[in-house]
């Protein structure tokens, strides 16, 4: 072999070895990329999760605070219910004295 073959041959082995890790590096930084790329999405993924988590229990505060409300419209309207029905009551009673009271003076007219 010649000097200039050996040369070449020299070379040709540099630029394919160059060439070689050049691909590799290469390989890796796309690899790298994607592995990056798929983290982002996985974040954005879990961002919006996060995000659908966040409206779903403010919702669902708003739905337990207006039960909470209507509770206690039930518990007030049931109070004054109560409170009526003790007026009846006490009417109701009222009335059978005025009757008996009634019935009594009636039968003094009576032959």
């Amino acid at each position: 072999m010649t000097s200039m073959t050996i040369k070449l041959r020299l070379w040709l082995l540099i630029a394919t070895g160059l060439l070689t890790a050049l691909i590799m590096s290469l390989a890796g930084y796309l690899g790298v990329e994607r592995a990056i790329r798929e983290i982002l999405q996985a974040t954005l993924n879990t961002t919006e999760l996060v995000n659908d988590i966040s409206r779903t229990i403010s919702e669902q505060s708003l739905a337990s605070n207006e039960i909470a409300h209507q509770v206690e419209m039930i518990a007030g309207m049931s109070e004054r219910n109560s409170q009526v029905i003790g007026k009846t009551a006490s009417t109701t009673d009222e009335l059978s004295a005025l009757a008996g009271k009634l019935s009594q003076s009636v039968d003094r007219f009576r032959l």
